[in-house]
C-alpha cells in the first residue's frame, strides 16, 4: 500500500474507559480499511485501562502508535518521526493545542490534508466575560490561534452546531464561513438480547422502582450535585418515594480535586438523606446493553458540548430530561421528547422528573420520540459516512493534483 493513504488520527489522549469516540473510531477505521486507506490511531503514554481499543482497532486493520507526553520535546519527536514514517495523505487531531500547533506545520511541510476537531465547549465563558476575566491581549491571541488553525486545516469539526457557533465567534470568523463544520459523533444503535427485568435482576436493581439514570465522568461540570439535590425535593416535597437515582461513570483522572468530590457527592446523598435512594454503579463497559432497565434518563451538567449519553439513552427509549446549556437541545426537544432545565435549577428539575415518574404513558410517548430522533440524526453509520466522504473528496482532489 502507498504510504500516501494513511490517515493518522492523534487522539491525544490516554483513554481510561471505553468511550463514545473509541467506537466511533473503531468503525471509522473498518470504512477507511474498506476504502483502501491505512488508519493509523495515536494515543498518549498507555492503552492499560482498556486494552480492547487496541485489540479491535488492529483487529480492523488499523495500526495504533503510543507517543511518551512526558514533555514537549519528544512528543514533538515522536510527531516527526510518526510523520516520516507513514507520510499521511490525512491527518486529524483531537484535542491537546500543542498537538494541534505540531501537526498543523507538519501537514504543511508534507503535504497532508489537515483536520482539526473540537470535542468540548470553545470556553466556558461568553467573550464578553472571557474577555473581563483574561484580558485584551489573550482574547486577541486566542482569536489568532484559532484563525491560525481555521487557515492551515482543511476543516475545522465540531461536535455540535453549539460549538461551532462558539468556535466562529472566538475565531472573529464570518458565521458562514465553509471551513467550520459540524458533524455529530453517533453511536450503534444496538438491539437489546435481555428482557429489562432480567438486566435489572444482574445490577441487582429494584424491580419496583422507577430507575432515573445520569452517566457521567465524576466531575463537578457535570452536575451530579444538581441532580442529588433534585431527587431530596422529589422525596419531600413531592412525596415521592418509589425512585432510585443511579449514577454510572468513574472520575476521568485521579485528580484530587475528583476525588474530592465523589467524597463529597457519597456525603451529600447522607446529608440529603436520600442515599437509600441513591446506587453509584461505576464504570461500566456495557452500557447500552443496560439501558433499557431505566426509565428516566437526566442530564445536569453546567457545561456540555453535546452530551453523548443523551444519544445513548435516547436510543434505548428513554425520555430526556437536561440542562439548557451547549449542544444538549440540539438533541432534548423541550416537550417532545424530554424537558430543557435551566442549569442549577434544582426545582425546575424535579418538577420535570416528578411529572414523568407519575405518567407512564408521557415516558413511553417522549422515550419513543427520543428513538426516533437518535435513529435519524445520531445514527454512527451515517456520522462516520459523513467523515469518509469528506477525507475521501478532498483527498481525491489532493492527490490528483
Amino acid at each position: 500500500m502507498h504510504k500516501r493513504k494513511s490517515v493518522l488520527h492523534f487522539l491525544c489522549y490516554s483513554p481510561r474507559i471505553y468511550s463514545g469516540l473509541d467506537r466511533f473510531n473503531l468503525l471509522l477505521a473498518e470504512k477507511l480499511v474498506e476504502s483502501g486507506l491505512l488508519p493509523v490511531y495515536i494515543f498518549f503514554d498507555s492503552l492499560e485501562d482498556v486494552p480492547e481499543i487496541k485489540i479491535e482497532l488492529e483487529a480492523k486493520g488499523a495500526k495504533v502508535e503510543m507517543i511518551n507526553s512526558d514533555n514537549k520535546l519528544s512528543v514533538l519527536k515522536s510527531l516527526i518521526l510518526i510523520f516520516f514514517k507513514y507520510k499521511p495523505g490525512i491527518v486529524h487531531v483531537h484535542f491537546e493545542n500543542f498537538i494541534q500547533i505540531s501537526v498543523a506545520f507538519l501537514s504543511i511541510i508534507f503535504n497532508s490534508n489537515y483536520y482539526v476537531t473540537f470535542h468540548s465547549e470553545i470556553s466556558p465563558f461568553k467573550i464578553n466575560e472571557y474577555k473581563k476575566r483574561k484580558g485584551i491581549l489573550k482574547r486577541l491571541l486566542l482569536a489568532l490561534y484559532y484563525k491560525f488553525l481555521n487557515f492551515t486545516a482543511n476543516n475545522i469539526i465540531t461536535v455540535s452546531d453549539e460549538v461551532k457557533k462558539q468556535f466562529l465567534a472566538f475565531a472573529m470568523l464570518n458565521k458562514n464561513s465553509s471551513k467550520v463544520i459540524s458533524l455529530y459523533m453517533g453511536i450503534v444503535i444496538n438491539v437489546n438480547k435481555m428482557t429489562s427485568q432480567e438486566i435489572r435482576n444482574k445490577l441487582d436493581l429494584p424491580q419496583n422502582k422507577i430507575l432515573i439514570l445520569n452517566i457521567s465522568a465524576i466531575e463537578h461540570l457535570k452536575g451530579i450535585d444538581i441532580a442529588l439535590k433534585a431527587m431530596k425535593i422529589l422525596k419531600e416535597h413531592y412525596k415521592i418515594e418509589n425512585f432510585i437515582f443511579c449514577h454510572i461513570g468513574g472520575n476521568r483522572s485521579q485528580a484530587k480535586a475528583n476525588i474530592q468530590y465523589f467524597e463529597g457527592l457519597k456525603d451529600l446523598a447522607n446529608a440529603l438523606n436520600i442515599a437509600s435512594n441513591v446506587i453509584w454503579l461505576g464504570k461500566r463497559n456495557d452500557i447500552s446493553e443496560i439501558l433499557s432497565a431505566f426509565d428516566i434518563y437526566v442530564h445536569p451538567s453546567r457545561r456540555e458540548a453535546m452530551g453523548f449519553a443523551n444519544m445513548e439513552a435516547g436510543a434505548q427509549s428513554l425520555p430526556l430530561v437536561g440542562s439548557n446549556v451547549g449542544g444538549i437541545p440540539e438533541i432534548i426537544f423541550h416537550k417532545e421528547n424530554g424537558f430543557l432545565f435551566e442549569s442549577e435549577n434544582i426545582n425546575q428539575l424535579a418538577f420535570y422528573l416528578k411529572e414523568l415518574i407519575q405518567d407512564e404513558k408521557l415516558r413511553k410517548e417522549m422515550g419513543k420520540k427520543s428513538s426516533d430522533i437518535v435513529k435519524n440524526e445520531f445514527n454512527i453509520e451515517k456520522q462516520t459516512e459523513k467523515l469518509l466522504f469528506i477525507y475521501l473528496d478532498r483527498f481525491k482532489k489532493h492527490t490528483s493534483n
